[in-house]
């Protein structure tokens, strides 16, 4: 390892493993951060500048990676179970790095005290490793590679490390795509709504964060990105829900809307029916009800002189069927109204009496 570090850095001496350990975990009991200590400050400014004066200016390279490639590496078990790790930024194609931002997911390990050769900090979902002093003054010239040590307490998982920005410029400008979808758009019973959202990234998506009418109500790391929401009476109205979907670099994207009717143990003010068919479970759902064109007199007389009551008996027999006997008798009265034979009046009568009981009218 210090072979790695003194040949791609070109630094002067060399740094045996046990003290690249001791670094990284503070055996010597000594935990004062570098910026702290002079000599350390020192010893990381000594280097040849041979690089700097002689390596030709490259561009930056338009792939999302600004010419760089960040592995992880599993060097050793400490006491315990922790481990020892190390993270590989090495310069293919892209310009001197004089300063750079790692992201690093440990799965869920965290770090001890410090790293060597980069600062690092905790932030949501992983540590943020930026680029130290020594770094600042020499540099990463094509073809080099730094070696980042860092020691965790906790047991090795997986990591994966990607490359966010270097000398200020992020490396993938490209945003995530994302669409969400629900298993009902209309809800009338308790149960569980189960969310999905469909999210692709030309890096990875790092994360989804689902909404209910912007507020936050969940967040999935993993593919396929889902949440269950339990559905109660609590959410009787209608819900606007989104998916954000947001990728190592920060970059998010919004999905489209997706809105949500929930009424459970309500009903609906009402709605328009136009044939028999439509009456099934309307009532189980809307408190009013008018037929569609039952009542009007295009349906009524779609024939000069020739009249058809027929869909105003249907819309009172449902009502009847249902147990609402005073729309049924509304409808019927419109349906008697609408009657110009003896024989009509009489077979609306007879269903119109029926109601009047409490009983609903059915062909034997």
């Amino acid at each position: 390892m210090s072979d790695r570090m003194s040949t791609n850095l070109r630094l002067v001496g060399s740094v045996g493993p046990w003290l690249l350990a001791g670094a990284v975990f503070g055996l010597s009991g000594c935990s004062t951060d570098v910026s702290d200590d002079p000599s350390e400050e020192q010893s990381e400014s000594v280097g040849s500048t041979e690089e700097a004066l002689t390596s030709a200016p490259a561009s930056m390279p338009n792939d999302g990676s600004c010419g760089f490639k960040v592995t992880s590496n599993y060097l050793s078990r400490r006491s315990g179970t922790g481990y020892l790790g190390e993270l590989s930024l090495k310069n293919v194609s892209g310009p001197k790095a004089k300063s750079f931002e790692i992201f690093a997911d440990l799965g869920g390990a965290g770090i001890r005290r410090r790293c060597l050769l980069a600062d690092c900090t905790a932030v949501d979902g992983g540590y943020s490793f930026t680029e130290p002093l020594l770094v600042k003054l020499l540099g990463i010239s094509q073809g080099a590679t730094l070696p980042i040590l860092y020691g965790s307490p906790d047991p090795y998982s997986s990591v994966t490390p990607y490359v966010i920005s270097i000398n200020g410029t992020k490396c993938d400008p490209v945003p995530p795509q994302i669409t969400l979808t629900a298993s009902s758009t209309l809800v009338t019973a308790s149960g569980s709504l189960r969310l999905s959202a469909a999210a692709s990234d030309n890096v990875a998506v790092r994360k989804v964060v689902f909404k209910r009418d912007g507020v936050d109500i969940g967040v999935d790391t993993t593919a396929p990105f889902t949440l269950d929401v339990a559905a109660d009476a609590t959410l009787n109205g209608r819900k606007a829900y989104t998916a954000v979907a947001y990728d190592p670099s920060g970059n998010s994207t919004t999905s489209a809307p997706v809105r949500v009717l929930t009424g459970i143990g309500n009903k609906f003010f009402g709605t328009a029916a136009d044939t028999t068919a439509d009456y099934s479970q309307l009532l189980t759902y809307f408190n009013q009800l008018t037929p569609g064109n039952a009542g009007k007199w295009g349906s009524v007389e779609a024939t000069r002189n020739v009249m058809d009551w027929s869909k105003l008996d249907t819309a009172a027999a449902a009502f009847a069927e249902c147990g609402d006997f005073d729309r049924a008798i509304l409808w019927s009265k419109a349906a008697l109204a609408a009657a110009r034979t003896d024989a009509d009046r009489s077979e609306v009568k007879s269903s119109l009496v029926l109601y009047e009981i409490g009983q609903p009218a059915r062909v034997p």
